[in-house]
């Protein structure tokens, strides 16, 4: 069974919403998946890179609501309520964002 990194991703966030970031290991994502624990070190070299990625997929949309043209106040107000609603859309997303810049 060939695996994509945006299904490994996905089922890292489904993990981490039943799970928590403390029960979200890559020996548990893989029996998830129904893969060998190494299978994943394919798409991510190690735990830190696959949270790095699911930082990413977090905020996606919160990116997208950015212009160059937008004056900078409403902007900075949208992207602090988009990210807020980002964070809490999961168990620990906050935390998953925070430790990508540890």
């Amino acid at each position: 069974m060939r695996i994509q990194r945006e299904q490994v991703v996905a089922a890292a966030w489904a993990l981490l919403d039943e799970a928590g970031l403390e029960g979200l290991t890559m020996r548990v994502l893989a029996k998830a998946l129904s893969i060998q624990a190494p299978s994943l070190y394919w798409h991510f070299p190690g735990k830190q890179a696959l949270l790095d990625a699911m930082a990413d997929t977090l905020v996606q949309d919160v990116a997208r609501t950015l212009t160059a043209d937008s004056p900078w106040e409403p902007v900075v107000r949208t992207v602090a309520d988009d990210l807020r609603r980002a964070f809490l859309q999961h168990r620990d997303g906050a935390r998953v964002y925070a430790g990508t810049f540890v």
